[in-house]
């Protein structure tokens, strides 16, 4: 179980902000949760603006009349934030970063496999969205910086979270004898499981790097986040931290779970068809009963769903060429995947290796890795 909320002690950090660093934007599942993977985040700071406003409903107006014109009754009840929404301008085009902010957006890719554009289409998504998070430069910390240590991975910076977004329909785009921007627009999703988020963006009270300190309220109790919620789900988050912002990338990095289990895969030869490799997983963690896909490292041969809850095992296609091939395994449960090499010699005998990036010339013998791969899996 994560660690409980601190204790409220000493004076507040009050801060003063300025533009912002950097954003990161990072895919989620239908249920508002990280999607782990080998291209799951975007980190940019090729954005000129970025706004966050409020969409409110006013509470209901009681105000009633008496008979002879004069007010009888005077009262409204408790206006409501609906949603909020965010508006960036991007004075640079990342493809990935686009399509993660819209997942019904095509990603456009060339003949080299590069992510190079997105095609848009008529339909948005009302549940598979995007978490937004950006730091503005802190001015005049003040006592921020009390208790800021003085190694490289330490800086005060504003922090700004919204766990979970649904794209809408973009702004108008110009194309004219001037730079072009492009502008995006989301509003957040209530009921966030974003929780204390799978990142490090703070220092604990020891100086370890260290997730939020309070999950993110999703306006309801979570088992075993040590949380009592408020029974009002929350939708931005306003806050002070003081570890060094994620440098910007051009495309789509991994995100995989830390503390998930890493499984361990073994291959071995197929008795009955020499072009075929059996694997076993072993290892299981019960954080995911889905299992697990593999990738028989060859193209053409459709990847095989492993579940938890059976035996480990699957048998790969027929090869249809030789050479090394690099079978990666990719749990369910966030970790990282696990890779093992295997040559198969068609019609005869197989070699295979017992860790990822080696080989081994024995024969109709078996491998075990747990060798992690944190290399591009997917197209």
């Amino acid at each position: 179980a994560p660690a409980p909320a601190p204790t409220p002690t000493g004076d507040p950090l009050c801060v003063s902000y300025i533009g912002a660093r950097v954003i990161r934007v990072t895919r989620l599942d239908s249920c508002g949760r990280p999607v782990y993977g080998p291209r799951s985040q975007v980190v940019t700071k090729g954005f000129t603006t970025a706004e966050i406003d409020w969409e409110t409903e006013d509470g209901e107006d009681y105000t009633t009349k008496a008979a002879d014109g004069t007010a009888c009754i005077t009262g409204q009840g408790p206006s409501i934030i609906k949603w909020s929404t965010a508006s960036i301008t991007f004075c640079r085009v990342d493809p990935e970063l686009l399509q993660i902010m819209n997942p019904t957006w095509h990603q456009l890719r060339d003949y080299h496999g590069r992510a190079s554009g997105v095609e848009i289409g008529q339909d948005l998504s009302d549940s598979v969205g995007f978490a937004l998070e950006m730091w503005p430069k802190a001015a005049n910390a003040g006592n921020a910086c009390l208790t800021a240590g003085q190694g490289e991975d330490w800086q005060v910076n504003g922090y700004v979270l919204l766990p979970w977004c649904l794209g809408t329909a973009p702004e108008s785009w110009s194309f004219e004898d001037a730079a072009v921007t492009f502008s995006m627009n989301a509003r957040t999703n209530p009921g966030s499981l974003w929780g204390r988020g799978p990142y490090n963006i703070t220092h604990d009270a020891d100086g370890a790097p260290a997730p939020l300190p309070q999950p993110f309220d999703p306006g309801f109790d979570v088992p075993d986040w040590d949380f009592t919620s408020s029974g009002s789900p929350s939708h931005v988050r306003l806050d002070v931290v003081d570890l060094v912002p994620p440098q910007p990338t051009c495309g789509a990095q991994a995100l995989w779970n830390d503390d998930a289990t890493a499984p361990t895969i073994t291959v071995t030869a197929n008795s009955t068809n020499a072009s075929q490799a059996d694997l076993s997983v072993t290892n299981w963690t019960d954080l995911d009963p889905r299992g697990g896909v593999v990738d028989w490292g060859e193209l053409g041969l459709a990847p095989t769903r492993v579940a938890a809850s059976g035996d480990g095992t699957a048998v790969s296609p027929a090869y249809t060429t030789t050479g090394e091939k690099t079978i990666t395994f990719t749990p369910a449960n966030g970790a990282e995947p696990v890779t093992a090499t295997f040559t198969p010699t068609l019609g005869g005998a197989q070699s295979l290796s017992t860790a990822s990036g080696s080989t081994s010339s024995t024969s109709g013998t078996s491998g075990t890795s747990g060798t992690s791969d944190s290399g591009d899996t997917s197209a």
